[in-house]
């Protein structure tokens, strides 16, 4: 077939400036991030471009410096860079991203498709610190102590400083009820020593009194009401401070952002039920039984303190080593006791969590095999395997609660040992006369109050000891490898080889010296259908390009077989390419190495040199879809159709409508289509609030069409 050549004038085309690349990767430690514009077209005049970096789940004063400036070409320049400060520091934020826009242009025109560009931040610490970093890495999480691992969880969340200032505040909204407790045995005392057995000793407080009885009981009401009116707002306060929802999400957030960056490999060993569980699960239980806790045994330890001084100031000298004693006794014992414990309770805690991810787990495989179940009547095994993980699983709560039940009543058993102690040593002073007895209830109050702060402080820290078994999980989620760092390899590569291949474009296009590379085409000249034209613009002559391609997958993920062995092929842009072959010959694969979903370098016996050998234009828009229609239930129709990369004139609903028409579907589907597309300003929103729900704005869906290499 005879193929129709147009000529187009390309010195006469209007200059485009864009970024080169729709996403950059950059590390934390590097201090600094390039970003690189581009002008398309002749460069034989001056033009300029503004720009600004916008926050995403990156955070301007945080991760990196806000900037914003004009970027200005000058005669014979195509290329411009934009260097943007980036903030270092050692806490665990999973991979972080900002964008950085193109705003208005003076001279040329501002490229519709890349005007935006994603910067990725990677980070390099291990969660929750890098006290452990090389034993995290190695997953040698058997040589870490459990309540090490807590003590740094804490270190990290407290590291964040609006989940600092909320912490600080409840802290000191919690120690009021402390506050509360010591007024109480007060007013008691109070009560005792001046209504019912009055005595004839002087406190300090006897000039504030009322002169009767009646005046007393209406004070001694007053007096108890009014702390907790006061408790009321302090708890209001506490509540909009909304420290749970901050730490959970602080967690969510970097898991969810972790998954979405994990190499194949790690991909492999996290189910979608294993990733629910840690998510909606795992993340809510280390929060309220760990993180949240702690408050709560400061709390019980601030009040500990206040009764200890108030129990010594009401014991005569001769009496102060009882004090002492029981002062330090409790917890002592209880220490004891928890240190013989820990071992076995953690075990069974960590049973626990198996057991019941092993049901969530065989529930999410019969969902997914429904047909393959019911097709091969295979039902009763499944139901008789599900009853079995059912049976040990409450074979594991009951085991675990057996134990709790023995650890939960220790400290009440203290507690009433102290007040006979105490009762023991003191009520012969009170039949005497030596003591009051009004200080000796109070006595009673302190050491009880002693006793149950010791108990809350022993019964938090078991709390805090079954969380150990959630984070151990989250734990080990978020130190699995991620594939950030060879992405930013390869794409500094790719833009390398750009940048050359942008130089010899331009020396050919506009002064004819032929550029003598593969990946550009040596005759000027774009395929556009059947027609071909003359190019426009130097980057128009850019070929996707393999050169002896040779990819397997991961040996642990299934693979270890060649795949593709010594691709090569070239493909000018505006060619329509049909690449075939048998099942499993490595159609899908192709497309997902060129898409970027798969990564060169990352087959046994490869490296990121193989990189090289495949260059995919950085500023080209690589899409694809699957085999099996795949959708996001929390988006209508019409933005599930138009969800991707961009947001722009590819949307316009009259557009979409149109494509609807021209491949044929049904006159339901098209009205819905056209109902979803009615309100624009909402589908917006929507996508809007998904990307916030997931950290991210660019989402791939997996490839799988028919097509293989040719070489």
């Amino acid at each position: 077939m005879d193929v129709k050549i147009e000529i187009a004038d390309a010195h006469n085309a209007p200059d485009i400036v864009q970024f080169s690349s729709s996403v950059y990767f950059c590390a934390e430690d590097e201090g600094r991030v390039e970003v690189q514009v581009v002008r398309l077209g002749d460069d034989d005049n001056d033009c300029s471009v503004a720009y600004e970096t916008q926050d995403v789940s990156a955070k301007a004063g945080v991760k990196y410096v806000y900037q914003s400036g004009i970027v200005e070409f000058r005669k014979g320049e195509f290329l411009k860079q934009i260097f943007i400060d980036l903030i270092g520091n050692d806490a665990f934020e999973a991979t972080l991203q900002f964008s950085v826009k193109l705003t208005s242009a003076k001279g040329a025109t501002i490229g519709p498709n890349l005007d935006t560009c994603t910067v990725m931040v990677a980070d390099d610490d291990a969660f929750p610190t890098n006290r452990y970093r090389d034993a995290l890495l190695r997953n040698d999480f058997a040589s870490i102590s459990g309540w090490k691992m807590m003590r740094e969880y804490f270190k990290m969340a407290v590291g964040d400083k609006k989940i600092r200032k909320a912490t600080i505040v409840c802290g000191l909204c919690d120690q009021f009820s402390n506050f509360i407790s010591i007024w109480h045995i007060i007013l008691t005392r109070m009560v005792v020593d001046h209504l019912l057995s009055p005595v004839e000793k002087e406190y300090w407080y006897d000039p504030l009194l009322a002169a009767t009885n009646e005046g007393k009981v209406l004070q001694y009401a007053c007096l108890s009401i009014l702390p907790h009116a006061v408790q009321v707002l302090l708890l209001r306060y506490k509540a909009n401070e909304r420290l749970t929802g901050m730490a959970v999400n602080q967690l969510q957030a970097n898991l969810l952002r972790k998954y979405l960056n994990y190499n194949e490999a790690s991909r492999q060993k996290v189910s979608t039920s294993d990733l629910t569980m840690a998510i909606t699960r795992d993340v809510p239980e280390l929060v309220e039984k760990g993180f949240l806790r702690l408050l709560s045994v400061v709390e019980a330890l601030g009040l500990v303190v206040v009764l200890g001084v108030t129990a010594g100031m009401q014991q005569s000298v001769s009496m102060l080593w009882l004090t002492v004693l029981l002062f330090l006794g409790i917890p002592l014992m209880m220490i004891i006791f928890v240190h013989f414990r820990n071992a076995e309770t953690q075990r069974r805690n960590r049973l626990v969590f198996s057991r019941q991810t092993a049901i969530l787990t065989l529930i999410h495989q019969v969902t997914s095999s429904f047909r393959l179940i019911t097709d091969y009547w295979q039902q009763p095994t499944i139901v008789l395997a599900f009853g079995k993980k059912i049976g040990d699983c409450n074979a594991a709560v009951t085991s675990a609660n057996l134990l709790r039940v023995t650890n939960l009543e220790f400290a009440p058993l203290l507690t009433t040992i102290a007040v006979i102690v105490y009762t023991l040593f003191n009520y012969s002073r009170v039949l005497s006369g030596d003591l009051p007895l009004g200080i000796f209830l109070a006595g009673v109050a302190v050491w009880r109050g002693v006793g149950d702060s010791y108990q809350k402080v022993y019964t938090e820290m078991l709390s805090i000891q079954d969380a150990i078994a959630p984070l151990m999980n989250i734990v080990h989620y978020m130190n699995l490898p991620v594939d950030v760092g060879q992405r930013l390899t390869a794409k500094r590569l790719q833009l390398s080889m750009s940048y050359e291949a942008s130089m010899k474009a331009q020396e050919q296009l506009f002064r004819g010296v032929p550029s003598n590379l593969r990946c550009v085409d040596a005759e000027n000249m774009v395929a556009r259908g059947k027609l071909k034209e003359k190019a426009i613009y130097p980057q128009d002559l850019f070929r996707i390009i393999g050169t002896a391609i040779t990819f397997a997958y991961p040996e642990s993920t299934g693979g270890g077989v060649k795949l593709l062995d010594s691709a090569t092929f070239k493909i000018p842009q505006g060619t329509l390419v049909a690449v075939s072959g048998p099942r499993g010959s490595g159609k899908k694969t192709l497309l997902e190495l060129m898409a970027g979903v798969l990564l060169p370098g990352n087959g046994p016996g490869s490296s990121m040199a193989d990189s090289c050998k495949l260059f995919v234009p950085p500023h080209l828009r690589m899409l694809h879809v699957t085999k099996d229609p795949e959708s996001l239930h929390e988006l209508d129709i019409f933005s599930n159709l138009v969800f991707g990369p961009s947001d722009g004139p590819d949307e316009e609903p009259g557009r979409v409508l149109r494509i609807c028409r021209r491949i044929g579907v049904n006159e339901d589907t098209y009205r819905m289509v056209e109902s979803a597309a009615a309100d624009l300003h909402g589908h917006k929103t929507a996508m809007e609030d998904l990307a916030e729900k997931h950290g991210s704005e660019k989402m791939i869906d997996e490839a799988d069409v028919t097509g293989s290499p040719s070489s």
